[in-house]
């Protein structure tokens, strides 16, 4: 397994040697969340792009795929009582956005309800102790997400004393999520990733932790326009991060 980032401790590598691997069935179950998000992610791209060409292709994939794991997990976790739960609340956010899909009139909203799928999935998996590397950028979207639409549009004397405070706030969780990302492990055969499809992920890596370092020393400094400028230059190497694991090819080559 290559590994983006390695930084063990004793102790850590420790707990990595005594913890027990996944199960077939937990293996499987990571596998097919892979092709599952394939689909998800391509979708959930061109609706927030407001694609009124591609998103309805793009729906028809998801919908292709999403029984097709449904059928094969919605009783995977018989001793999770949320767990199927959780499956019923993915086919109605999916029955939803291919509604609002199909009538054309407003892709943001269905961007929106796409939204809560991968953070239903990341609740799920996290309860269940499911290591899945795309749930570490989902924790680091929510965060940043948040710090960009608070910076946006704003000058050093319109960001308010109350703007500040929610970036001081959310900067904390976001170092914790960009610092797991960093750590986390990455087997490029199981996402289908090439060296360099591998060596682009890491350098976006890279490139967004001295984002976010920036970002530390601009709150420390107390920089108002240093604080405004990166706290939306977190956003687009995120972006360009999370979409590689999108199956735009597929897309693309649909008619």
């Amino acid at each position: 397994m290559m590994k983006i980032r390695i930084l063990f401790t004793t102790a850590v590598l420790m707990t990595a040697l005594l913890t027990p691997g996944p199960t077939q069935a937990q293996s499987d179950f990571i596998k097919d969340s892979v092709v599952f998000d394939r689909a998800y992610i391509a979708v959930l791209a061109v609706t927030n792009k407001e694609d009124t060409a591609l998103s309805p292709k793009a729906m028809v994939f998801l919908k292709q795929d999403w029984p097709v794991f449904k059928a094969k997990y919605q009783g995977h976790k018989p001793d999770d009582p949320q767990w199927a739960k959780d499956f019923a609340h993915l086919d109605e956010l999916i029955a939803e956005a291919d509604r609002l899909v199909t009538e054309g009139r407003n892709l943001l909203e269905a961007h929106e309800v796409l939204e809560g799928v991968r953070y239903t999935f990341l609740d799920l998996r996290r309860r269940n102790n499911i290591e899945y590397f795309i749930d570490h950028l989902t924790e680091f979207h929510h965060h940043m997400e948040e710090i960009a639409l608070t910076a946006k549009g704003k000058t050093p004397q319109t960001l308010s004393a109350a703007d500040l405070e929610k970036i001081n706030k959310l900067y904390l969780p976001l170092k914790k999520s960009m610092t797991a990302i960093a750590q986390a492990l990455f087997d490029p055969a199981l996402f289908g990733f090439n060296e360099p499809k591998t060596a682009k992920l890491k350098n976006l890596i890279d490139l967004e932790a001295k984002t976010v370092q920036a970002l530390e020393q601009a709150l420390a400094g107390k920089d108002l326009g240093a604080v405004i400028k990166t706290g939306q230059a977190i956003k687009p190497h995120f972006v360009e991060m999370f979409l590689l694991f999108g199956d735009f090819e597929r897309l693309r080559a649909a008619k």
